[in-house]
C-alpha cells in the first residue's frame, strides 16, 4: 500500500539553496547500458516542485499464466526543482518512479530487476535517484535504448518481495523536455527461480499511462501533507513483517 507520510519542505527561499541536490546527475546518451545513476540526496531535500502529472499507487500483474508477477507503482512529472542542468532552467521536466514488488508466483523466488519508461525520444536525458527509505533499493545501473526513446533503470541482484526492502528508491530522469506526450509506457522486469528447479524465467511487462495534465499546477502544493511524493510512499508498521517471498 502507499504511503502518505509528511515529507519535509525547506521553508525559507533562501534555504532552497542548501537544500538544492547537485547540479549534475549522469549523463545518458543514445545507446549508453550500465552507466551507475546519481544519488541525488534524500527526497526530503526537494523543496515543493510543481507537478504536471501524478500517477498514484497503480496495481499491475504481468507475465505467463502462473507465473505472474505483481507490482505497485507511482509516476509523477515535475518542473525540475534542482540547480540548473539544461538550458530550460526551471521549466525543464523530470520524470519520477517508484515501484514496490508485491508478489510473485508460488514455489518462487521473484526478484524485480529493471524498471523503465518510454517518453524521451532524443532529449538530452540524466539520471539519478532520490533516497526515500534506507532500506529501499537503490538502482545499479542505467540504460537507453539506441533510439533513445526507453531509459531503463537495472537493479542488481534484484528487488524481492519483503516488508521494508521490496521498493525501489525515487527514480529520478531529469530531462531538456519542456512538455510531455499524452502517453507513455512503464516497464518491468523480474525473473523467477522455482525450487522445483530447472533455469530461471523471465517475465516483463509494459503498462500504458494516460498522462493527463494536472489542472493549475502551478497552484497546487502536492507536497504539503505527503500528498505528492507521498505517492510514492508505503504505509507499513516496522512491527509487521510480509510473509517470505512466493
Amino acid at each position: 500500500m502507499v504511503r502518505q507520510t509528511r515529507v519535509v519542505i525547506c521553508g525559507v527561499a533562501l534555504l532552497l539553496f542548501f537544500c538544492a541536490t547537485p547540479a549534475r546527475s549522469t549523463p545518458l546518451v543514445l545507446g549508453a547500458t550500465g552507466i551507475v545513476p546519481t544519488a541525488l540526496g534524500p527526497a526530503s531535500n526537494v523543496g515543493s516542485p510543481t507537478f504536471l502529472f501524478t500517477l498514484d499507487s497503480q496495481s499491475f500483474t504481468f507475465g505467463s499464466v502462473g507465473q505472474q508477477v505483481s507490482v505497485k507503482f507511482g509516476e509523477a512529472i515535475i518542473k525540475d526543482p534542482f540547480t540548473p542542468l539544461f538550458g530550460c532552467g526551471a521549466d525543464c521536466l523530470d520524470f519520477l518512479l517508484q515501484v514496490q514488488l508485491v508478489s510473485g508466483p508460488a514455489g518462487a523466488t521473484t526478484l524485480l530487476t529493471s524498471i523503465g519508461m518510454n517518453t524521451f525520444g532524443v532529449s538530452a536525458v540524466d539520471v539519478g535517484w532520490l533516497e526515500d527509505h534506507s532500506s529501499y533499493a537503490a538502482p545499479t545501473g542505467a540504460d537507453r535504448g539506441p533510439l533513445g526513446d526507453v531509459v531503463s533503470f537495472d537493479f542488481a541482484p534484484g528487488i524481492p518481495v519483503g516488508a521494508s526492502v521490496d521498493t525501489s528508491q525515487i527514480l529520478v530522469i531529469r530531462t531538456d523536455r519542456t512538455s510531455f506526450s499524452s502517453q507513455d509506457f512503464v516497464s518491468f522486469g523480474a525473473i523467477e527461480t522455482f525450487a522445483a528447479g530447472g533455469p530461471p524465467v523471465t517475465q516483463s511487462g509494459l503498462f500504458s499511462v494516460e498522462a493527463v495534465p494536472v489542472p493549475e499546477p502551478s497552484s497546487m502544493m502536492l507536497l504539503l501533507g505527503g500528498a505528492a511524493f507521498g505517492a510514492f510512499r508505503k504505509r507499513r508498521s516496522a512491527a509487521k513483517l510480509r510473509a517470505p517471498a512466493q
